[in-house]
């Protein structure tokens, strides 16, 4: 897999609804649709994706990024919020937080999705 596809299969990944070809493009630096469409095309022969090239937002991520792969390709790790399971994209799962005096705290406990 190419780091580039990586990024792509990453993007898919965080979204609770697939974005479009126009949506990655933007994001990844991709003028044609085209290019974004091989690049998932590529993601759906390596078994990575499933999902129709001409129906917009049918991407399904099949095999996730691992958390080596992640690391390999330098992409954030992703965490799922174990109170509402919402997908977190993160650089460090250390939080800290002033408060004034009189607020409590709430913690999220996240766990890693592999």
């Amino acid at each position: 897999m190419t780091k580039r596809q990586a990024e792509a299969l990453d993007l898919i990944e965080r979204r609770e609804i697939p974005p479009t070809l126009r949506e990655l493009g933007a994001v990844m630096g991709i003028a044609s649709t085209n290019g974004v469409n091989d690049h998932l095309s590529a993601l759906r022969r390596k078994g990575r994706l499933e999902g129709d090239s001409m129906k917009s937002r049918s991407w399904r991520v099949t095999k996730p990024l691992s958390v080596a792969e992640r690391q390999f390709y330098g992409l954030p790790s992703l965490s799922r919020c174990t109170c509402c399971g919402q997908r977190i994209a993160e650089k460090s799962t250390e939080v800290e937080a002033e408060l004034d005096p009189g607020y409590s705290a709430v913690a999220i406990e996240l766990a890693e999705v592999s």
